[in-house]
């Protein structure tokens, strides 16, 4: 996401808790579906450092972390 997006998603996270908790839950799914994913052999889980930032693993290492889901819609969405 690039930056000025990012910071305009941080912006609107900070004032809405709703969607945090929202946010929270898709971030638990996201993980959960990177889990499910079979390991092809000899490819043990993988971990990355990020700048200052807890160790990546799954879904956020993939690139699939709660902050795809700005803007989905459907039941229980708040919009």
């Amino acid at each position: 996401m690039p930056g000025a997006e990012a910071d305009e998603l941080s912006a609107h996270l900070r004032g809405c808790p709703s969607c945090r908790a929202e946010l929270a839950e898709l971030r638990d799914v996201a993980e959960l579906l990177a889990r499910s994913v079979p390991q092809p052999p000899g490819h043990g889980p993988v971990t990355r450092r990020g700048a200052g930032r807890r160790p990546r693993t799954g879904a956020s290492l993939n690139g699939l972390n709660g902050a795809c889901a700005y803007g989905s819609r459907g039941p229980g969405r708040s919009r």
